[in-house]
């Protein structure tokens, strides 16, 4: 009897164990790191220092592109822009598994801000760093997205997902902030 106990907990265990590395190894990648493998396939020989807090990035800049996907009349279109915008303005929000992405190097990169995740819409944006360390001075540079927005060009990504989280389609744009 007490070998037939053992044999069945072993089995559980080993059933367990494999239907946990299953999941572990077979696991879908985040949007956000379908998206950083794409904006970095993009930029090859550019460092990226990737911001794994969240910021207020909105889809309006991609008004003719959403239209192509939702299929709606422009009033309605307007709405539930404004409403994803509204519903997900979540900034500051630490994005598990990218503290670790990029390079961190600030000399002649690309900084990369990420939007919070907008139902089956994500928002990324890449912008050259603007270096105004002084470390003579004790200054270092301010990575933050109004900083290097200002006065600075970027390229804007919208990554359209289904609901399985697979990528459906990828708009670009490029921003040029007065």
């Amino acid at each position: 009897m007490k070998t037939y106990i053992a044999f069945n907990v072993l089995v559980c265990v080993l059933f367990a164990s494999a239907l946990t590395s299953c999941f572990v190894f077979h696991r879908k990648p985040s949007a956000y790191h379908t998206a950083f493998n794409y904006i970095a396939a993009l930029n090859k020989n550019t460092p990226l220092v990737v911001i794994d807090t969240t910021v207020n990035l909105s889809i309006f800049s991609f008004f003719n592109e959403l239209n192509e996907t939702w299929h709606l009349k422009r009033q309605a279109l307007v709405m539930k822009a404004d409403s994803l915008d509204k519903a997900h303005n979540k900034h500051g929000n630490k994005i598990k598994g990218l503290e670790n992405l990029g390079k961190p190097t600030i000399n002649n990169g690309r900084v990369l801000y990420f939007s919070a995740l907008m139902d089956t819409l994500l928002v990324a944006e890449i912008i050259p760093i603007k270096n105004h360390s002084i470390p003579s001075l004790g200054v270092q540079v301010d990575l933050s997205y109004r900083s290097q927005a200002f006065f600075n060009s970027s390229t804007k990504y919208l990554f359209v997902f289904d609901r399985n989280r697979r990528l459906k389609r990828v708009y670009q744009q490029k921003m040029l902030y007065n």
